[in-house]
Order: C-alpha cells, then structure tokens, then sequence
C-alpha cells in the first residue's frame, strides 16, 4: 500500500495527501464510504499523476485516527471537513465521495460554498441523491452484515474477529449517521458527475440521476463494471473511474 502521510499546514488531521511540495493545478477532496478511511484511495495519486494532488479524508475513529471516537453526525463531520479545507488553502478543489462519502461531500460542498470557497466540480458514486439516501437502508440490520453484503468487507478481515472487532465502531458509527440523515436541499453552481456500478443493485439508477436536482450548472452520469465497490478494483485490474477522472480534471482544470 502506498504511503499517505499528513498534509503539511493546518490540517493534519483530517486529509491525508503524500506530503512534500505539490505543482498540481486541483486538489482532489477525497471522502471514504462507510467504515473507510484514507487508505482506500492510496492507489490514486500515482493512477492520476503529478498535475492533481489527492487528498484523502480520514474521519475521527477511522484508521490512523481510530484512537478518536467516532462520530455519529454527517453534519458535524461536513462542519469539520469544511473547516479544515478552509484553512488550509492550495489548489482549487474538486470533491469526490463514494457511497456514505458522496454525502459527506456534497454536504462539504455546501459549506465551502457558503464561506466563498466552493468547489469547481463535485463527483459522487454509488450513491443515490441525498433527498433518498435512508430510502434502501433497512432499519433492523446489522451494520457489519449490511456492509459485508455491499461487498465491503474484505474475506481476511472477516476471518480474523479481533481484528475485525477494531473496525467495527467506525462501521456503527457511520451507519448511526447514515440512518440520521438529513441532507442540506441547496444546488450547488457547480457540475455534478454521478457514477454508477451497472451491477450495484443498491443503488437504483432513476434515484441516482436525482443529483442532477442538486445543481444549477450541468449534471451528468455514468455507468461502469461492477457492483457496489466498482471505483476500487482488485491491483492489476484496469482502473476505470480514475482515468475517467483523469480527464474530467484535466478539462476543469484548463478552465
């Protein structure tokens, strides 16, 4: 796994980047799903070179920051997130989020756009739009199961419970949020990409194009392979999202 250190500055918390200088041109905000941390976008600056640097959002309790409780609020971790990117400066910014994410960035974006620093562009996936998000959430289930049959649980951990035991208030936690959900309404003036796994049957197409209901600028989707987990592939598979990504922010960043 590729290391990610802390940024450098005011946030060395809450997004985790490879540190050193950077000549990117965009800063690529990038919020983790239920239960994830930075890690899982460790593949991401090298798949999306040097002209972009990526930030990955580490939540309290997730991760390098699981000795923090984890919280329970989407809105309070928006307010935190938002605050961070504030004050940390650099590059203009393009948020991406997936699933649990895409809402934490959206709710981001909203913030950032209300103190003058919003984003050129918000690029969520496998997520529906916020108004349905506690729509498919079945209210007796067990998080850890829930997000074991996403396919977000990956078999080694699963067979190791004391290990699994370390991760599983983060998984709660971020379940508790997702369930007390209530999103933001406001449209964005930037675009908004959706993305879509053609074999995610938790996320109903008709209900994802409702993003486009969140901005006043232009609003597209996209379909690709695979289910629920579809922007991380297996190492040697082709990493379809990312070069998708590559050139949305090779366009945003010309403008």
């Amino acid at each position: 796994m590729a290391l990610i250190r802390p940024t450098t500055g005011s946030a060395p918390l809450w997004f985790r980047t490879r540190g050193g200088p950077s000549s990117a041109r965009v800063r690529l905000v990038c919020f983790p799903h239920l239960g994830a941390g930075a890690s899982v976008y460790a593949r991401w600056q090298d798949l999306l070179g040097p002209g972009v640097e990526v930030a990955a959002a580490e939540p309290p309790g997730h991760e390098a920051r699981m000795s923090e409780p984890p919280w329970t609020s989407l809105p309070a971790l928006a307010d935190a997130a938002a605050e961070e990117l504030d004050r940390a400066g650099g590059p203009p910014l393009v948020l991406y989020g997936h699933s649990l994410g895409a809402y934490l960035a959206y709710e981001c974006a909203v913030r950032l756009e209300h103190s003058g620093g919003g984003p050129l562009h918000l690029v969520v996936s496998g997520a529906v739009a916020p108004r349905h998000a506690r729509a498919g959430l079945p209210a007796d289930a067990d998080p850890v199961e829930w997000v074991t049959r996403l396919g977000g649980m990956p078999p080694e951990l699963l067979a190791q419970p004391e290990l699994l035991d370390l991760f599983t208030p983060a998984i709660r936690a971020d379940f508790t949020a997702l369930a007390g959900y209530h999103p933001s309404t406001a449209a964005l003036p930037c675009p908004i990409t959706a993305l879509h796994g053609a074999q995610d049957h938790s996320v109903r197409p008709e209900l994802l194009r409702d993003w486009a209901e969140l901005t006043s600028a232009t609003f597209t989707s996209h379909t690709f392979p695979g289910g629920h987990f579809f922007p991380f592939p297996p190492p040697g598979s082709p990493h379809l999202v990312t070069e998708h990504l590559a050139r949305l922010l090779a366009r945003t960043a010309a403008r």
